[in-house]
């Protein structure tokens, strides 16, 4: 088992300790400490760059990367790569200059509304049905699928294991002395995802946006097509590279 060694990374004050000889880089992604690192710490962009405060001794050797990145006044500086500075023993303090670290700034969220035809891949299907006799003892499954047959002229032809498994429950919850009040829900008109005892006036779904620097989320309404909520933030793949080859090759 290795020594313990830390690094303090300012001007936040927070301190990352291992027993390896973790990079400085690496220590940062484990405290959530936002540091660019386009290349994904290939040592090749000079974007992840510190300077090195206090216990420089106990910092790797300067490396042939470094040395074709950084100037060489740079390096008297006491700067490094942070992913190519890795703490060998006792404690180290680094400060992150401004333009190496991952800013969380402003993800726009919200933009024009515009009128457009919505065409929904889920849709509410509300149905009257006859309640089970013991004259008529069709399943609740069929009973739904000739339902939405005769009211929607919908060939159903696939039902979601969870929500197969819901259907008694539902449709126990939605009976009446004579009537079942469903609302079933359909995927494209073929699988039936799920059952709302009454008449489910609204249904929500979520569209996400997942970009190379940010994610955004959306909660919308598909009945009416009004975006209910909304909740963005970077993409915390950020650290692992600028551009999808470099996160691919991190995996």
């Amino acid at each position: 088992m290795g020594t313990n060694r830390s690094v303090r990374f300012e001007p936040w004050g927070v301190e990352v300790s291992t027993s390896e000889a973790e990079t400085v880089l690496e220590l940062a992604k484990r405290g959530d400490i936002g540091i660019e690192a386009l290349c994904g710490g290939a040592g090749v962009c000079g974007t992840c760059t510190v300077r090195v405060e206090e216990g420089s001794e106990n910092l790797s050797s300067i490396s042939e990367a470094e040395r074709s990145v950084l100037d060489e006044n740079v390096l008297e500086d006491g700067q490094r790569l942070g992913c190519e500075a890795s703490i060998q023993e006792g404690d180290v303090a680094v400060f992150v200059p401004p333009k190496s670290r991952i800013e969380q700034g402003v993800i726009m969220t919200a933009g024009r509304s515009m009128e457009f035809q919505r065409q929904p891949a889920a849709r509410r299907y509300p149905l009257q049905l006859d309640t089970p006799t013991l004259e008529d003892t069709l399943g609740d499954r069929e009973r739904i699928l000739a339902g939405l047959a005769s009211e929607y002229d919908l060939s159903v032809t696939e039902v979601d294991r969870l929500g197969l498994r819901s259907l008694p429950k539902r449709i126990r919850e939605a009976s009446s002395r004579d009537t079942l009040h469903l609302t079933p829900i359909v995927f494209r008109g073929r699988e039936l995802l799920t059952v709302f005892p009454g008449q489910q006036e609204n249904i929500y779904g979520i569209a996400l946006d997942v970009g190379t620097t940010t994610l955004a989320c959306y909660l919308a309404d598909l009945v009416t097509g009004e975006i209910c909520a909304t909740t963005s933030q970077l993409n915390p793949q950020s650290s692992h590279g600028g551009d999808i080859i470099s996160r691919v090759e991190y995996a």
